[in-house]
């Protein structure tokens, strides 16, 4: 035997058997012929480990699958004290997805925004997104995969971390609702009770579609189409009050080269007024953004225009406050259930 540790030899099973002593089986039969009697494993004190010892078992690391993360598997990362939950919401093909994926594609450089990138639990479905907009996809033009129907959230994951490193990582999990499904629950209050879920979001991205912004016949629906979802959202109560929202016009690479910075700017401008006005809007706080994610020309606009401060303000978003289960619709109540968190673990010490 090791005087290091447990080693293996030959004897008896069952603790009581004196076969190692006097040579004698508990049974009555030849020691070969008991079946109790095979390799064991002795401790230095003598005593006898039935099962394969944790010590003896080489350790095992599980990796994650790099997929989506689905809500029903997030509740670890969503009871995390670091864990920031991002929501954006918008029309189809408003740029959801593509201000995740450039996000992450500047990570890929270096530091972004005072952080640096610490990890992913969602890199196969990151790549996946992101391939289409990739010179090894062979498109002509960069695109961006995207997200199918679903009234359930999947999250995409990423870790980051300040630049000076003097303070805790930051998990984000970052889930973009498609489009069909924010146009349903805009038209529908039943529908958009389905996304009870979102009352644990931190901050609230509702992308509005720059190219449609840019193009006269589309604009004012586009605009009528953005308040009406975030008032649909609010009257719901689907979102918690105080809730950060930012209204983020996507594509303003776009609309600079249609000259329509000007006339954008004054549709903007009655759409905060008309924001505003909503008896809803007291209850958020709401911030107006303009972006290009993934810039067609680099002469004017950089990769990931006006999202130098996404990192900062998702990271420090508060975290989401002691909830009452008058804010959530029945369905999202047995959702939420899987990741309730204890009162005193909602408080002020969280943040």
């Amino acid at each position: 035997m090791s005087a290091t540790g447990p080693a293996k030899t030959m004897g008896c099973k069952q603790a009581a058997c004196p076969v190692a002593t006097e040579g004698r089986c508990l049974e009555g039969l030849e020691p070969q012929k008991c079946p109790h009697f095979a390799e064991i494993i002795v401790r230095e004190n003598g005593g006898i480990v039935k099962d394969e010892p944790s010590e003896l078992v080489p350790k095992t690391i599980t990796l994650p699958t790099g997929l989506e993360i689905p809500l029903a598997e997030a509740g670890e990362l969503l009871a995390a004290p670091h864990t920031r939950v991002i929501v954006i919401a918008g029309d189809n093909n408003a740029g959801k997805t593509t201000i995740v994926v450039s996000l992450f594609d500047r990570y890929c450089v270096g530091q972004f925004g005072g952080y640096l990138f610490a990890g992913s639990s969602s890199l196969v479905a990151i790549d996946r997104r992101a391939h289409t907009g990739y010179t090894r996809s062979e498109n002509t033009v960069a695109d961006t995969a995207h997200t199918a129907h679903s009234w359930d959230l999947l999250f995409l994951h990423l870790r980051l971390r300040e630049e000076a490193c003097l303070l805790p990582t930051r998990d984000l999990l970052l889930s973009d609702i498609p489009g069909e499904t924010c146009k349903r629950a805009r038209d529908s209050a039943s529908e958009c009770a389905k996304l009870g879920v979102l009352c644990r979001a931190d901050r609230l991205l509702l992308a509005i579609d720059g190219e449609k912004l840019s193009d006269a016949r589309f604009r004012e629906s586009c605009i009528s189409d953005a308040i009406n979802l975030f008032r649909r959202l609010a009257e719901t109560n689907v979102l918690r009050p105080r809730t950060p929202v930012d209204f983020v016009v996507t594509k303003w690479d776009m609309i600079a080269a249609r000259n329509s910075e000007e006339s954008v700017r004054t549709a903007i401008d009655r759409m905060k007024s008309n924001v505003a006005r909503l008896p809803v809007a007291r209850d958020f706080i709401l911030q107006w953004r303009e972006t290009a994610a993934r810039p067609e020309s680099i002469e004017r606009f950089q990769h990931c225009h006006g999202m130098d401060d996404f990192p900062r303000v998702w990271c420090d978003a508060a975290l989401a406050p002691s909830f009452g289960r008058n804010l959530l619709s029945q369905s999202a109540v047995l959702d939420m259930d899987k990741f309730t968190f204890p009162e005193t673990f909602c408080g002020d010490d969280r943040s």
